[in-house]
């Protein structure tokens, strides 16, 4: 199965797809940078279990959100998130699952979603999510502009389509009564 892409057939989908692709470069300036972060950090072993998962949904639409990895471990509480996470599959101590962290409203994730992480790396996450939640603005007022416009633009034609049709069926009917009027002067 080829991975979804964005549909590009109208102006505004060339800067949703800028959007996107700057989201992907954001995801992985963080893990790069986190993992930079926890090799200088010396005296405790660090380490982040929250990463950016930037998506394309449908053809139209991307998502960027955090998600959380867990580690199937061999204990019933375990498994049973586990099971959670992937109804129906099989899972098998020692995978790794990951698990889409609730945004809540607006663009931004809330601050306390980063407690669970070593503080010098909370910082960093809070910076990129920052910018993503930038990301995510931008791309849903692009969003919201293209179904205007489209919509505008449908409403147009149609108008200009009713229009058309009404001058060319009054053109119709003054030439069927000039006719007529000749017809009858004959």
């Amino acid at each position: 199965m080829s991975p979804k892409k964005l549909r590009i057939d109208h102006p505004l989908d060339e800067q949703y797809q800028a959007l996107y692709e700057a989201a992907m470069a954001v995801a992985a300036a963080y893990l790069e940078h986190a993992n930079w972060l926890i090799e200088r950090i010396e005296g405790r072993k660090l380490r982040t279990h929250l990463m950016i998962s930037v998506r394309v949904k449908t053809p139209t639409c991307w998502v960027a959100t955090w998600i959380k990895k867990v580690n199937v471990k061999d204990t019933e509480k375990s498994r049973s998130v586990a099971k959670k996470l992937r109804p129906g599959s099989p899972v098998s101590i020692g995978q790794n699952l990951t698990a889409e962290m609730p945004k809540g409203e607006g663009f931004t994730y809330k601050a306390a979603t980063f407690n669970s992480l070593p503080h010098e790396v909370r910082e960093v996450a809070m910076h990129y999510e920052r910018l993503l939640a930038d990301l995510r603005k931008a791309a849903q007022e692009n969003r919201s502009l293209r179904r205007t416009m489209t919509n505008t633009m449908n409403r147009a034609t149609k108008v200009i389509g009713q229009c058309e049709g009404s001058i060319s069926a009054a053109e119709t009917l003054r030439l069927a009564n000039l006719a007529d009027t000749l017809n009858k002067t004959q």
